[in-house]
């Protein structure tokens, strides 16, 4: 193996041994590439490289869709959508199990991520079911078959950056994602119902 990628990868592994926060072990497995094995590299040459990677819109969508999540969890929107989907699906047999689901592609599409999702609605809508007599394991189960449906939305951060790295086109993607989640989201709803009352 070459000394160029064993090296770094070693000091990476290393910190991360030493619980360094990620992001200064990978500064940090890239500091022995620069400064030991090529030492006539300019500085400025290192700095431009850690730099280019942040410059990409598709990077920079990650803490504006973090960012746009709290909002909503603050402001009360998080709630208003659980009324909506409650309106919309509740009155169906296994109705929060529904309400779950829809929630998943509503928040999906605003938040981007799926931790995002998940945490957001083991905080709502979790304690909902279990007032109404859902079992705990099929709420949590639930609350994160649902949050998967989040990567595969439109407007999520692993869409965004998929996009960035095969350099397709956003419709393409779209398309892409729009069928993965119509095929995923129909027999998940119909389970659920299933699954409540038997």
């Amino acid at each position: 193996m070459n000394i160029n990628i064993w090296l770094p990868l070693l000091c990476i592994v290393a910190l991360a041994m030493f619980n360094v926060p990620i992001w200064l072990a990978l500064l940090g497995g890239a500091l022995p590439y620069f400064l030991i094995l090529q030492p006539t590299l300019p500085v400025q040459i290192a700095v431009q490289r850690v730099v280019a990677v942040t410059e990409t819109s598709s990077y920079l969508a990650i803490p504006f869709f973090i960012t746009a999540g709290a909002i909503m969890n603050y402001a009360g929107i998080s709630s208003r959508l659980l009324d909506l989907a409650d309106g919309l699906v509740g009155h169906l047999t296994g109705g929060l199990g529904h309400v779950n689901i829809l929630l998943s592609v509503l928040m999906g599409g605003v938040s981007g991520s799926a931790a995002a999702d998940a945490s957001m609605e083991a905080k709502i809508l979790v304690p909902e079911m279990l007032k109404r007599g859902y079992d705990e394991e099929f709420s949590a189960a639930i609350t994160i078959a649902s949050s998967l449906i989040t990567p595969f939305s439109k407007a999520s951060i692993s869409q965004r950056v998929r996009l960035d790295v095969i350099s397709s086109s956003f419709h393409a993607v779209s398309l892409s994602a729009v069928c993965f989640q119509r095929a995923w989201l129909l027999p998940r709803c119909s389970t659920s119902s299933l699954t409540v009352f038997n």
